[in-house]
């Protein structure tokens, strides 16, 4: 499980596909935690995009052909096909009723689109900027950066599927399902 953000490209760039005030929509940029999804794989391929913050227990939706969110997974209308399009951008593929629409942001609205048709259904995937013992950190395509309170970046760690803070410790989760803890200065990690 990853934390991701989603941003917009084309004429909706620097807005973020956000689920804050418990509804789906655009928000000029990551405010905070409704921005930030926890993208969860499920089985044969598919994901979910749970909600973090106040919306926590909540999952995007597309059951009924509607974008909404959903108290938990309650079916194909809560899973996405996942499609990595290379370079950071991806697009998301309704299951079950919906199959053949895609997430959509064009013309500055939330919605389904029938097939991908171009920019307005593909997204920027960032994963979030985590906060682990008083110091910040992004994950970036495998890479991992220290960002300063003057928001430069320091690259300290390489080839992970994914991060997070446990116990106040950074930890790398990698591609052979190993574990890694950072002990403090650029690529200085031990096994856990």
């Amino acid at each position: 499980m990853s934390r991701i953000s989603l941003a917009a490209l084309g004429g909706e760039k620097g807005k973020n596909l956000s689920h804050a005030l418990d509804k789906v929509w655009l928000q000029n940029g990551v405010q905070g935690e409704g921005e930030i999804f926890v993208l969860e794989q499920r089985p044969n391929g598919r994901v979910a995009l749970a909600c973090t913050g106040g919306e926590t227990g909540k999952y995007l939706s597309h059951a009924f052909d509607k974008l909404w969110l959903q108290d938990g997974v309650q079916g194909e209308g809560e899973e996405w096909l996942y499609h990595n399009l290379g370079g950071g951008k991806v697009a998301l593929e309704c299951l079950g009723g919906e199959k053949g629409k895609y997430l959509s942001h064009a013309f500055n609205k939330m919605w389904l689109q029938n097939g991908n048709q171009g920019e307005g259904e593909v997204w920027a995937q960032s994963n979030e900027h985590i906060a682990c013992n008083g110091l910040k950190y992004s994950f970036e395509n495998g890479d991992i950066y220290e960002i300063s309170a003057q928001g430069g970046k320091t690259k300290v760690g390489y080839g992970a599927k994914s991060i997070d803070c446990v116990e106040n410790t950074l930890q790398a989760i990698m591609p052979d399902g190993s574990t890694l803890k950072y002990n403090g200065s650029p690529n200085n990690w031990s096994p856990l």
